[in-house]
C-alpha cells in the first residue's frame, strides 16, 4: 500500500494534468486532504483556518452529528485529549503552577 507521501505526489501529477471540470475537483479536494493527513502525521502546528477548515469537512462528511461542531467543542476535545495523554504532574510541570492538592 502506498505511504501518503507517494499518494500526495501521485495526486498533484494527476492533478497537474487534469482537465478543469469535475475530475479536477476532486483530485484538488483528495489532494488537499491528503496533505492535511500529512501535517497531521508529522506533528506540525495547525492555524485557527487549518482547524476551521478540518471541523468543516468532518462536519460534510458526516452530517448525523446532533449539533455542529464549532470551533469552541474543537479546542474543548482537542484540550480533553491532550489532557488524556499526560499524567497530572506533567500537566503542572508544562503548565508551571503548583499541584492544587
Amino acid at each position: 500500500m502506498a505511504t501518503f507521501e507517494e499518494r500526495a505526489e501521485r495526486l498533484k501529477k494527476e492533478l497537474e494534468e487534469a482537465a478543469n471540470g469535475d475530475r479536477r475537483r476532486s483530485l484538488s479536494h483528495e489532494y488537499e486532504l491528503t496533505l492535511r493527513l500529512l501535517r497531521i502525521i508529522r506533528g506540525e502546528v495547525f492555524t485557527l483556518d487549518d482547524i476551521n477548515k478540518c471541523r468543516m469537512e468532518i462536519m460534510r462528511q458526516h452530517p448525523g452529528y446532533d449539533r455542529p461542531i464549532t470551533a469552541d467543542s474543537g479546542l474543548l476535545l482537542a484540550a480533553e485529549a491532550t489532557g488524556k495523554s499526560f499524567d497530572e504532574n506533567t500537566i503542572f510541570a508544562a503548565l508551571q503552577i503548583s499541584d492544587p492538592h
